[in-house]
């Protein structure tokens, strides 16, 4: 358990965990309060692993709670791992995250799949390469925000950012995945001049 006193007055934020552990699995849940002048924030989790052999799985849940003037928000994420040790400091890890940011919104889901090779020569270090698939949807979002920040700032035509959002409709149009041909059909058309 943690307690940590807000300055002159401010809220505090409190948390605990809990864990219990056996030599080939464990088990164990976590919450957390806070509270400041945005709002307050609550999160739960409970966690647990696995020993299956040489390759040690990890799970975990997590629901958040934000109340906020601005209005009231629950999400939720959850983590699925297997960590496979070939030898000491030399790991291979797939995983699967799913994050609900706004269960009051539809399709705001992210998914992400991962597939590394991590190093660690001593504790506390680690290096990894690997190939990860998320939702692609949020980068082609920051890609289309920043076409407009450089449109803003100067640095793009209109007739450049055009061209841009022609070029990302043609990929998505071409590629024949489900996810890119729904984005397409929520994106509008941009207006005829």
């Amino acid at each position: 358990v943690a307690v940590v006193e807000g300055e002159d007055g401010a809220d505090d934020q409190i948390s605990a965990s809990a864990v219990y552990v056996q030599p080939k699995w464990r088990i164990g849940a976590s919450v957390n309060s806070s509270e400041d002048p945005f709002g307050e924030r609550e999160m739960q989790s409970v966690f647990g692993g696995l020993k299956t052999g040489p390759i040690s799985w990890l799970a975990e849940l997590s629901v958040i709670s934000d109340r906020e003037p601005s209005g009231d928000r629950d999400s939720y994420a959850t983590l699925l791992e297997g960590n496979w040790r070939l030898r000491k400091g030399h790991n291979i890890k797939v995983g699967y995250e799913f994050l609900e940011p706004d269960g009051d919104r539809d399709e705001d889901q992210q998914e992400r799949y991962s597939f590394l090779w991590e190093y660690s020569p001593i504790q506390f270090v680690q290096s990894r390469v690997g190939v990860r698939r998320y939702c692609e949807t949020d980068v082609l979002n920051t890609w289309l925000v920043f076409l407009a920040f450089e449109r803003m700032r100067g640095n793009l035509t209109e007739e450049g950012q055009q061209r841009e959002w022609e070029r990302v409709r043609a990929m998505l149009a071409s590629s024949g995945e489900p996810h890119h041909a729904e984005f397409l059909a929520r994106w509008p058309a941009p207006p005829q001049r």
